[in-house]
């Protein structure tokens, strides 16, 4: 799998790939020797993978955190007049800038497990980000202790882990449907030429379900049971 972009600057072993999702957040650990030809295998990277839910729990009065990922997931709804669960990112945006920067703190924390010292960051976020939005990113990374920041789109991302020829000079249309948004690409010579999303997607869906099944059948489900 080859990169279309710069990932190999920056001190030996200090480097780390992050997908920013709404719901989900993955990063994957490297180092030079991974990094060196930009030959990446899914069983090279298989043990430098860490998941986490994007959410955190916090005490509503307080504003006191509580819990991050899955064991802030399974509160909700099971103290809504005492907590609230929150999902500090949508389409790469900071909602909720506190909430943001404790969930970080916390995976890098048990995922980087104190060995890096002021890493790079590769961030991929939505293609259509605004600016402003990248620049608030950038921030809360470089807080976080970050020397240097990237971005690569999440649609370019995800088609050259599919395996699209991403490279050809021809292009390529790729349809993508992700939890805060879905759209199609045009993709020629490693870049996204042109994009076109919509906010109807995956985590907009999921409420149309959950409502549906709670008008219709006086069911309730959590978010827990369905991810």
């Amino acid at each position: 799998m080859s990169l279309p972009f710069d990932f190999s600057r920056g001190e030996y072993g200090k480097k780390v790939a992050i997908d920013l999702g709404s719901t989900r957040i993955r990063l994957v650990v490297l180092d030079d020797k991974l990094v060196e030809g930009t030959n990446l295998s899914v069983s090279a990277l298989k043990n430098r993978y860490f998941e986490e839910i994007a959410c955190v729990a916090r005490k509503k009065k307080s504003k006191q955190f509580l819990a991050v990922g899955r064991d802030a997931l399974s509160m909700q709804g099971r103290l809504a007049d005492q907590v609230e669960v929150i999902f500090p990112f949508q389409a790469s945006r900071i909602i909720d800038e506190a909430a943001a920067k404790f969930l970080l703190s916390d995976i890098f924390k048990r995922s980087l497990k104190g060995i890096f010292l002021n890493p790079v960051a590769l961030l991929t976020t939505v293609t259509d980000i605004s600016e402003t939005s990248k620049q608030a990113l950038a921030r809360l990374l470089y807080e976080l202790h970050f020397s240097e920041v990237y971005f690569a789109s999440q649609s370019l991302a995800a088609a050259i882990g599919a395996g699209v020829p991403v490279a050809m000079s021809q292009g390529v249309l790729f349809f993508f449907f992700f939890s805060s948004q879905k759209g199609a690409a045009v993709i020629a010579l490693g870049s996204v030429l042109r994009v076109k999303t919509s906010p109807f997607a995956g985590q907009q869906l999921q409420e149309y379900v959950l409502q549906f099944l709670e008008t219709e059948y006086e069911l309730q489900l959590s978010q827990e049971n369905i991810r």
